[in-house]
């Protein structure tokens, strides 16, 4: 039998098809354009690093040019500088820096031209530690010019909160302040800041920062990366015993894959057309996701655990005037308040969320308009208190009306709640409830208080 392989590739080319894949593969592999490290294979392709693992190919291509072949080594002994700044005073750009801990004084490390990339040798033994002191207030790292082209790779950046004293210390790990551009920071651990940020990004000119694969803990009174800037890529960090995991407040963010737990909130979210995306919220003691105002953010595939402890917060918090804010796909579990809620917010969609096992509410909608709740899978919440909080339920804010929403296809399990889906009081009005499924509710499956309002084809067995 003749295999696919041996045939030839066509009838003027006798060359078979094995053969023609073998030559290809031989050649591509002899390319060094073609590989994102020397001697690499098949398997390290540039195109097929960038489909399949979208955040390494980020980082590769921002390090492949220079992390092979460092200007100068930093050590504390043995090497050509045993200060980086000496070394960045000397005109050096890709330093690379040896085990060791080196402290760092006030006014910290000032990074003020393109194309500086500080490596260091495994981020648990290159430690740069604030030096203690009173009343101080500094970053160990400062961008503080329009510089581009920036790598900060594998170091551990240590703001040194216990010996910091006086009245109101402040000092955190890593300052933007300049206008910059193409800023990677990747394999790095942020630690310990005195009422600072872990990374606080102040200019909101900077643009293309990526934030990639970095670990937080200890960041006191401020949140890990707190950004004031647009168009730039939080992904794959770990926040953990920290007052805030990630507030940003600029335009077209993307913030996907991060871990926060054990903090005081887990996203905090201003601007417009942000993508949060993948994230996993646990174990917060505030709400797990903030979309605090802004038009058009998306909320996806997040996952948002036990978070609301403080004050029975939810999951996922909708705040005042968000608008056209989209809630797709989330998983809000064990939350101590709402999995879900809103709060004077307008025109937005939260569709084929599941809402679980929640301490108040599945779903809680106050005063907002023009929403479209769809497609949710509501089940035993309500667990703070059984028999007092509705699954789904819509309610009233001061002068803020629950009005010409549609509620329809959701399938509710109601048990421990009195209502499934619940009007609090009679301003509840023109409001659509169309193909529910609602069951288990202790007092009335729907029961509505307005006026106006279509209630049909919803099934209450």
């Amino acid at each position: 039998m003749i295999t696919w392989g041996q045939l030839a590739k066509s009838q003027t080319d006798p060359e078979k098809i094995e053969e023609a894949i073998k030559r290809l593969i031989n050649e591509h592999n002899a390319d060094p354009e073609a590989h994102l490290v020397e001697g690499g294979s098949l398997k390290s392709h540039k195109m097929s690093e960038i489909i399949d693992h979208l955040t390494r190919s980020i980082v590769a291509e921002k390090l492949q040019s220079s992390a092979q072949v460092a200007e100068c080594v930093v050590a504390p002994e043995g090497g050509d500088y045993t200060t980086i700044q000496d070394a960045l005073n000397a005109g050096k750009k890709r330093i690379y820096i040896k085990a060791g801990t080196y402290i760092i004084p006030s006014p910290g490390i000032s990074l003020t031209s393109d194309n500086i990339e500080l490596y260091g040798e495994d981020k648990e033994s290159v430690i740069l530690k604030a030096q203690g002191g009173t009343d101080q207030d500094f970053y160990v790292l400062n961008i503080s010019a329009a510089v581009k082209g920036i790598v900060l790779k594998s170091l551990t950046i240590d703001a040194n909160k216990d010996e910091q004293s006086g009245e109101e210390p402040s000092v955190g790990g890593i300052l933007i302040s300049g206008a910059v551009t193409d800023l990677l920071i990747t394999d790095c651990k942020i630690l310990n800041t005195a009422s600072a940020s872990g990374i606080y990004i102040a200019s909101s000119g900077a643009n293309n920062v990526k934030i990639i694969n970095n670990f937080f803990d200890g960041i006191t009174s401020y949140s890990g990366i707190s950004n004031s800037a647009s168009e730039n890529l939080f992904t794959d960090n770990i926040f953990q015993n920290s007052y805030g995991g990630i507030t940003s407040l600029g335009n077209d963010n993307i913030i996907s894959n991060n871990l926060v737990k054990n903090c005081t909130f887990g996203i905090y979210l201003q601007g417009d057309r942000n993508l949060v995306l993948g994230n996993l919220c646990k174990s917060n003691s505030r709400v797990g996701i903030n979309v605090s105002s802004g038009k058009h953010q998306l909320v996806v595939g997040n996952k948002c655990y036990l978070n609301g402890s403080t004050y029975k917060e939810p999951g996922i918090d909708i705040g005042s005037k968000v608008s056209d804010c989209s809630v797709v796909g989330n998983v809000c579990v064990g939350n101590y308040g709402p999995g879900i809620m809103t709060y004077a917010s307008y025109r937005c969609t939260i569709i084929g969320n599941i809402c679980a096992l929640n301490g108040r509410e599945g779903i809680r909608i106050r005063g907002s308009q023009f929403l479209t709740i769809s497609g949710n899978s509501l089940y035993k919440n309500s667990q703070e208190s059984p028999g007092t909080y509705s699954a789904l339920l819509l309610d009233t804010v001061s002068t803020y009306y629950s009005r010409y929403n549609v509620i329809s296809s959701n399938t509710i399990d109601a048990t421990d709640s009195p209502y499934g889906i619940r009007e609090a009081d009679t301003n509840c009005n023109w409001n659509i409830y169309l193909g529910n499924v609602v069951r288990n509710a202790s007092t009335a499956n729907i029961s509505t208080q307005g006026t106006n309002n279509d209630v049909a084809h919803n099934m209450t067995p």
